[in-house]
Formats: C-alpha cells, sequence, structure tokens
C-alpha cells in the first residue's frame, strides 16, 4: 500500500492500495502474417486461418495471377500453425444484384461487399407475415453460394420486415450498412422490390472485375484508414511475408524498407524473397555485398525452393519465404522464443515435396551466411552442426547479437511480454510517483529473475529502470516510461557481458504503446 497524504478525509489519511500486479506472460508465437493479392475474400482486414482449407473457402485458393495462394499453401505444407491473411485487391470492382420493383427503372441496386469474379450472391425477397396496410416493408435474404448457379451456400444473412423508405428505423440502406455480404447506396426506389418468384433467386450479375496486381504503395497502404500492411497495426503476429504481387514482378526496394521498419515497431521479423535473378551462390553473394536494406527486423533466405505446381500439374520454382515460414511458425511453437538458451537450434528441414532449385555445399552455406543469407536444409540437421540463423543486420553491427536470429527473436519476445503485460498502467488511478512506479520495476524484475539462463545476480546481466528520471513532472499526462537492458547476446546462454548492452525504453501512453532502443 501507499500513503496518499493529498486528500485528508475528516483528518484521516486515505491509504490506497496499488493492488496486485500480474507476471507477465510469454506473447503467443508463430503467427505468420501474408500481405497481398487473393481471388476473393475481405480487403484491407486480416482474417485468421489455421489450414490451407480454411484459406480456400475464404481467399479462394490458388491462383495463378497471384503467388500468394502458392505461399499460404507451401506454408501449411511445411507445418505452419496459423497465418494472419490481408487481401489486397487495386482497382477490383464487386459485382451488381438488382432486386427489381416491377415498375421500369426502379431496381434496387446491391453490391457485393467483397469485389472480384469469385464472389457469388443471391437474393429473394417475399412480404410473407406482412399486414395490408404494411405496404412500404418486406423480407430480404442474401446468400453467398460456393460457384455461379450453385446450391452450396456459405453464408447468409436475413432481413425481416425492412423498410423501403429512408428515415425509418429499419431502413434496409441503413441496415446494410453492418452487412458483411451487400452494400447498397443512393438513389433509393420509391418502392419495395417485388416478391421472387417461388423457387428462383435474384442473381449477381457478372460485373465485377478482379483489378490488377497492387504496386508498392498498394502493399505499404496508410496507416490511418488502416490499409494495405497497416491493415495489421494491431499487431499479433511475428513473422511476415509479402509474396510477389504476381509471377513475373517483385516488389520494390521501398516496400521491404517500410515493411522491415513496421516489423521493428511490433517486434516481429520480415521474410524477404532473394530475387529471382540470383541464380547461384556467386550471384547471392554479389547480390548481398549491395543489398541496400541492412536491418535486424528481417532475415532472407536462399535459393527459391521446387516443388509441384497443382494448377499446371508440373514442377516450378516459388519464393521460398512460404515454406521457410512454415519451419518457423511450427519451430516457434514448439520452441517460444523466450525459453531459448542457444542461437544454433536448427531449422527444421523442408517437407517431402519441397526442394532447393539450386545445389548448395556445405562450404556455400557457410559462406553465405556470414553474407547475411540463410540456407533451408532438406535433411534434418544434429544440433551441433547447424550455422546459426542469421539476420539482415550489418556485420559491423554494434551488437553482434542483432546478426543471430534466433537471439533477437528473444529480445522481441522479451520486449513483446513487457508491452502486453504493463498496459494495466493505463488504468490505474493513481498518480504518477513512485506508487506507479515501483510496481512496475517490481514486475518486469521478476519476469527477467524467471528467465532460468540469466545471471541471478541483476548487476552481472540485466537492469531495470522506472524512476523520475524516465518520467520528469513535464511527462504527458497518463504516460509511464521504464528502462530495460540486458549485457551481450540478448540474453542468449554464456554471453552476459559480451558485445556490449542491448537496452529499450518502453512506453505507455493513452494514445498507444511504443518502444525504441537507446544508447545505454
Amino acid at each position: 500500500m501507499h500513503r496518499n497524504d493529498d486528500n485528508p478525509v475528516g483528518g484521516i489519511r486515505v491509504l490506497e492500495d496499488a493492488g496486485e500486479v500480474s507476471a507477465l506472460v510469454p506473447v503467443p508465437a508463430g503467427v505468420v502474417a501474408f500481405v497481398g493479392r487473393t481471388r476473393r475474400g475481405p480487403v484491407n482486414q486480416p482474417v485468421a486461418v489455421r489450414s490451407f482449407a480454411e484459406f480456400e473457402r475464404v481467399f479462394g485458393g490458388l491462383w495463378q495471377p497471384a503467388p500468394l495462394g502458392h505461399a499460404v499453401a507451401h506454408f501449411f505444407a511445411n507445418g505452419g500453425i496459423e497465418a494472419r491473411v490481408v487481401r489486397i485487391a487495386k482497382g477490383a470492382r464487386p459485382a451488381s444484384l438488382r432486386l427489381p420493383t416491377g415498375e421500369a427503372g426502379l431496381d434496387w441496386v446491391l453490391h457485393a461487399r467483397q469485389p472480384g469474379t469469385r464472389e457469388f450472391l443471391r437474393a429473394a425477397v417475399d412480404h410473407d407475415g406482412l399486414g395490408a396496410d404494411e405496404t412500404e416493408e418486406f423480407n430480404l435474404l442474401v446468400q453467398r453460394v460456393r460457384t455461379a448457379g450453385g446450391e452450396v451456400v456459405e453464408a447468409q444473412e436475413v432481413y425481416p420486415r425492412v423498410s423501403a423508405v429512408p428515415g425509418t428505423p429499419r431502413f434496409l440502406g441503413d441496415l446494410l450498412a453492418d452487412s458483411a455480404l451487400v452494400t447498397a447506396t443512393g438513389p433509393w426506389p420509391a418502392v419495395r422490390p417485388a416478391p421472387t418468384p417461388p423457387r428462383t433467386w435474384a442473381m449477381s450479375r457478372p460485373d465485377g472485375d478482379d483489378g490488377e496486381p497492387p504496386g508498392d504503395h498498394d502493399l505499404i497502404g496508410d496507416r490511418d484508414a488502416r490499409t494495405g500492411l497497416h491493415a495489421l497495426n494491431e499487431g499479433g503476429f511475428q513473422w511476415l511475408v509479402l509474396p510477389p504481387p504476381a509471377r513475373d514482378r517483385s516488389h520494390g526496394a521501398l516496400v521491404w524498407w517500410v515493411a522491415a521498419r513496421f516489423c521493428g515497431e511490433r517486434q516481429a521479423m520480415l521474410l524477404i524473397d532473394p530475387p529471382a535473378a540470383w541464380d547461384g551462390p556467386e550471384a547471392a553473394q554479389a547480390g548481398m555485398a549491395d543489398w541496400p536494406l541492412r536491418t535486424p527486423d528481417a532475415a532472407m533466405w536462399f535459393p527459391w525452393i521446387e516443388t509441384l505446381d497443382p494448377l499446371r500439374g508440373i514442377t516450378d520454382r516459388f519464393p521460398p519465404s512460404g515454406a521457410v515460414a512454415g519451419l518457423l511458425s511450427r519451430q516457434e511453437s514448439l520452441n517460444p522464443p523466450s525459453l531459448l538458451s542457444s542461437s544454433r537450434l536448427p531449422l527444421p528441414p523442408l517437407r517431402p515435396g519441397f526442394g532447393l532449385a539450386q545445389t548448395i555445399t556445405t562450404a556455400q552455406r557457410e559462406r553465405l551466411g556470414a553474407a547475411g543469407l540463410n540456407v533451408p536444409s532438406t535433411v534434418r540437421v544434429p544440433r551441433g552442426r547447424c550455422p546459426p540463423q542469421v539476420t539482415l543486420a550489418p556485420r559491423a553491427a554494434r551488437l553482434p547479437a542483432t546478426r543471430q536470429l534466433l537471439a533477437h527473436r528473444r529480445w522481441q519476445s522479451l520486449v513483446a511480454a513487457m508491452l502486453r503485460g504493463t498496459r494495466w498502467v493505463l488504468f490505474r488511478s493513481a498518480p504518477p510517483g513512485p506508487a506507479l512506479w515501483r510496481p512496475v520495476a517490481r514486475q518486469v524484475v521478476e519476469w527477467l529473475s524467471s528467465q532460468t539462463d540469466l545471471p541471478s545476480d541483476a548487476a552481472l546481466g540485466w537492469f531495470v529502470v522506472c524512476d523520475a528520471r524516465l518520467n520528469p513532472p513535464d511527462t504527458p499526462p497518463g504516460t509511464v516510461r521504464f528502462l530495460f537492458g540486458l549485457a551481450g547476446a540478448a540474453g542468449a546462454a554464456g554471453a552476459a557481458g559480451a558485445g556490449g548492452w542491448q537496452v529499450t525504453l518502453v512506453e505507455q501512453a493513452p494514445q498507444g504503446s511504443r518502444v525504441c532502443a537507446v544508447s545505454p
């Protein structure tokens, strides 16, 4: 408890109990986000899928013009646990659906909520159960079917006793604002739709359009509108895959720069596909010498992979990130990053049916690793013989640990747990001061103390600061800051004191949480 001497009540000092602060817990791991073009599905909305069958149901499965479907298929085929998919639909147009009123030129026109040529809707109108004086009301049923003219219903919405008159409580135009299937815009007919003939449906027209491959700015999107990449603003993923926008196109450097920064702000990693022009280990090494993006928040695997293309029935080459993301997802689900004590945990091999498009020798693997490239394995590698997985951090990085992928993922996991676990400070009524700062520091100290491979004596390997130095009187209202740091390779076993300190400032504020690296 702490004493609040500013609130005397009847000569009695009020004691406020800060309450018990729950222990920090690791965040879930192994979730991979995919952003790109699909043949159907909601636009700019992250959708969690846990199997390729679920991806097919929501987003339409494999589609030759867009590589994202293949990347998701490779993800689940290689052990992926959960994907979060964001659809980009540049220039796509929704199909229309007309409800005749019986009067020329006065049809109700609805449009599919999801654009594209693969959204098949049907609707039926009736006046059942309505009184003779209810001449403006009607009942509407809208269904999504799997194929044009098919009978397999995937979703439906029922709107009983809706009105055709704007401004009334159950006006259809207002109710459709919450529809997941259709939308409608004025002008509105002055009469209600006529009943649909028995055993028939009003079918959506084939006037939808799939649009074109998204450009760099379409993929990046808008932060305020939460489009493109920024549809993932709430986080909840640990890896990000951006499949090429088309089979014959790749992303520009701007996409990789923005996506890497986006991931770093959310304690996640970006997986970058190597250029298709790197047709051998020597070309890849030369390409890495000029690669512009150097950051610990991104990693690259080389070479491309070979596997069956079910759409064409032939073996073809594909970017590796989808399959590698599946291996990483499975690895993190079995070995949470916060519990890792080694940076040399071997990545599982590619599943049967997947091979490397180029032969890579052991010596070439080592040289590629030194250049910043990881090479997938097709056979299981013993723990003691596997090279460390690397990030795209520069070789001359101040902290060598940032070049080790697993060590950096552990650091990200620790930061993510602290970000999520200390948000309680935003909902406490206690005024700024030691009474609020001490529980924050104690919570973080107990979390670091629970990590078994860190030194038990904080002075040897880590520190936590949450006091007036970080929270001066001019701190914005409701904001609390704390600082923590680990010595050496992000707390990897045996590394304390080696390679300097890795230090992060965490700020919890009503406007949002943020972290930033600081110099010790």
